[in-house]
């Protein structure tokens, strides 16, 4: 059980549901956020370029995608390091 009211205090507890909900629809919001701004557009420029470590054991690679146009520019960029096997 995640919440544990005590005996007689109807009151809290109906809080605590509404606090719940209220957390978990805040939660549930930033997710479906993030995941459509995970999404790439058709007209998104991606870059991305790979460094090989002096052993060549290891590859970084930096992605970056760049979009938005004018109103909301942006530009992600992540940077991923990866055994010289996968690439």
């Amino acid at each position: 059980m995640i919440f544990a009211a005590k005996a007689g205090s109807a009151g809290d507890a109906s809080i605590e549901v509404v606090l719940a909900v209220i957390g978990f629809i805040t939660v549930l919001k930033y997710g479906v956020i993030t995941l459509i701004g995970m999404t790439a557009d058709f007209d998104d420029d991606v870059y991305t370029k790979l460094y090989p470590s002096p052993n060549g054991h290891y590859s970084a690679a930096l992605v970056s995608r760049s979009g938005g146009g004018a109103i909301a520019p942006f530009v992600p960029m992540t940077w991923l390091c990866l055994t010289a096997g996968w690439i």
